[in-house]
């Protein structure tokens, strides 16, 4: 392995041990669970915007428009 490679697992290993990184997502019930909510989770959804050039999809597949 690298001398870089094996620098950078030997951080890694002494920042888990020490508690310093924070996990993303535990484990419950066999399933990921993230730890911190994303900042967009409790804000309001957004609308999709219809990315045809025409009002009526079918119509402008038929060149009705």
């Amino acid at each position: 392995m690298k001398s870089w490679k094996m620098s950078a697992f030997k951080k890694l290993e002494e920042r888990e041990k020490s508690g310093v990184l924070i996990p993303d997502y535990l484990m419950m019930n066999g399933c990921p669970v993230r730890t911190v909510p994303l900042n967009n989770d409790a804000g309001p959804s957004v609308q999709a915007k219809r990315t045809s050039q025409y009002p009526n999809d079918i119509a402008a597949q038929h060149g009705e428009l």
